[in-house]
């Protein structure tokens, strides 16, 4: 798998997060996919699923301010069976600029038949901590 296709992948996913466009956000997952959070690993098998965490998160950033996120590729490792690990950092900052949230996500990333790269597993255990560190989750 390219590192500049991954990139460009992120690139969009980060997009659609800060755009608050929770159809975009969706077509970033394959299914099933995994989720580590929180300590805790949860399978994600139907995209209402997908859709249901994705909506909880747009309303949680809502409700804390949030008016731009952005996405920066850190680092990038390519898998076997064209696949590849990719560690995101995600800034929330609200509308004055000022930060709200600065955390680090591992995503694995794979391409399938048709070419298209989707996101299959997540470690978001440092959103979580940072979420907490801030008040907005407990």
């Amino acid at each position: 798998m390219k590192e500049a296709a991954v990139t460009k992948f992120l690139a969009g996913y980060g997009e659609a997060w800060d755009a608050i466009d929770v159809e975009a956000i969706v077509a970033h997952y394959a299914l099933p996919q995994i989720m580590v959070a929180g300590g805790r690993t949860t399978f994600i098998e139907t995209e209402d699923e997908v859709r249901a965490g994705v909506e909880t998160l747009c309303q949680l950033y809502d409700d804390k301010g949030v008016s731009k996120i952005e996405l920066t590729v850190e680092s990038l490792e390519p898998l076997p069976d064209a696949a590849a690990r990719a560690v995101a950092r995600w800034r929330f900052t609200d509308e004055g600029g000022a930060e709200l949230l600065n955390y680090t996500v591992a995503y694995t990333i794979v391409e399938e038949d048709d070419g298209v790269l989707a996101i299959v597993a997540v470690d978001a255990d440092g959103q979580v901590d940072a979420q907490r560190a801030a008040g907005w989750t407990s």
